[in-house]
């Protein structure tokens, strides 16, 4: 397995956002938090971004 993958999946998404993104910038743990809140309240795999932005 490739550092950079290049096949376009969820997982691949969200480890670009976490290695490639400054560590200083605090969007990526309020991201991960709000995630992992909504998931927790919802049943479905699916977040929307109306559900994010709430």
């Amino acid at each position: 397995m490739n550092f950079v993958d290049v096949e376009p999946t969820l997982e691949n998404y969200w480890r670009a956002i976490i290695l490639f993104g400054r560590n200083t910038a605090s969007y990526k743990f309020a991201l991960a938090k709000s995630l992992i809140d909504v998931s927790l309240d919802s049943k479905s795999d699916l977040i929307t971004l109306d559900d994010l932005a709430l």
